[in-house]
């Protein structure tokens, strides 16, 4: 069976209070220094329900930053028309590469 069927066959139901409540689950990790690379579809149903997911320094993504204050970069990527499983879809060359192209950067 290939892995979009299988992904398929796995579907699950969330609650919409689950979803709502993703946010009072984020914590500071004060003392990590690792990199940190956050990638979130546009289209995430699941990170981007209560705001826009979008590029910029006032995305949630890049406000996600501030929860790694001692990381030695915080960088994100989102890819536009990407829901939440981002390597089942069309744009999953593009992220792949930003990953790799980051952990490059990062000495990796």
């Amino acid at each position: 069976m290939g892995i979009f069927q299988t992904d398929y066959n796995q579907m699950d139901v969330v609650g919409l209070g689950e979803l709502l409540s993703i946010e009072g689950v984020l914590k500071e990790a004060p003392a990590s220094a690792a990199p940190v690379y956050i990638a979130t579809g546009d289209a995430d149903d699941v990170f981007c329900l209560a705001a826009t997911c979008s590029d910029g320094p006032l995305s949630p993504q890049a406000q996600a930053c501030a929860l790694f204050p001692k990381a030695l970069a915080c960088e994100c990527f989102i890819p536009v028309g990407t829901g939440h499983t981002i390597s089942l879809h069309d744009s999953a060359q593009t992220s792949f590469a930003t990953y790799h192209a980051f952990l490059a950067t990062e000495g990796f």
